[in-house]
């Protein structure tokens, strides 16, 4: 099969939302170019993105700005690397943790990281990302890894964890995840999708499992279960059953 995508285009768009009393304003570009004579190599990729909010009188309250580079490989696997640098303005602190708030006034921070995922498409793939950088006043350091299963057609399986380590001038944390998410396709039209997740931080487990029926065109019903309990004393913190029923009517 001929692969017939024009990777040596250049893409971008520029977004600009007003409301009130914020604009909110968003902008990329990439180009990727082929590397042509290169058997493992398909293209390479160059990235560039901004992101900033600004108030009514035009200061700006908070402002992401991106540059990334990266390689994507014939067999369907990539290589990413980021650099960001972001400002914030908080007019008023903020409770990041119960015992640690992030004080008011302006913070400008870089982060860097680095992506890597094997092909998507495959029965089994994989991804890994690790980040480090200024963190507010401080410095956090994160690594996540993926796991995808694609036994047969109708079902899906993923399992993911994420690691983060903060250490800011007023306190030091470090946070766990770890989630699974089960997605079974009974028929085209019949889907059940789970979601579990541990956060070794908050010691709190939580569920979201949500069935769906397309039972005529554009027209569907939803079964949707949320839970959440502290692991240590066993409590319910939350718990919530969701049913919604749409038909479409034509007239």
């Amino acid at each position: 099969m001929n692969d017939t995508r024009d990777d040596s285009a250049e893409r971008g768009h520029f977004f600009r939302l007003n409301q009130r009393n914020i604009e909110k304003t968003s902008g990329n570009v990439s180009w990727r170019p082929r590397l042509e004579g290169n058997a493992r190599i398909r293209n390479l990729v160059l990235s560039s993105g901004i992101d900033y909010t600004a108030n009514n009188d035009g200061q700006v309250e908070t402002r992401e700005q991106t540059v990334g580079t990266g390689l994507a490989f014939y067999g369907g696997a990539a290589i990413n690397l980021d650099a960001t640098r972001t400002f914030d303005r908080l007019t008023s602190g903020f409770p990041i943790r119960s015992d640690i708030t992030i004080r008011e006034g302006d913070y400008q921070y870089d982060k860097y990281s680095v992506r890597f995922n094997t092909n998507r498409s495959r029965k089994v793939s994989g991804n890994a990302r690790y980040q480090f950088g200024e963190f507010w006043d401080g410095r956090r350091d994160s690594e996540s890894f993926g796991l995808a299963v694609k036994p047969n057609p109708h079902l899906n399986f993923s399992l993911d964890y994420s690691r983060n380590q903060v250490r800011l001038s007023n306190g030091s944390f470090a946070t766990n995840l770890v989630g699974a998410r089960v997605l079974y396709s009974f028929t085209n039209k019949m889907f059940l999708n789970a979601f579990l997740q541990y956060n070794t931080d908050a010691a709190q487990f939580s569920s979201n499992i949500r069935f769906h029926l397309i039972h005529h065109p554009l027209s569907d019903l939803y079964i949707v279960f949320n839970e959440r309990r502290d692991t240590q004393t066993g409590l319910l913190l939350d718990r919530a059953l969701v049913i919604k029923f749409t038909q479409l009517f034509s007239f």
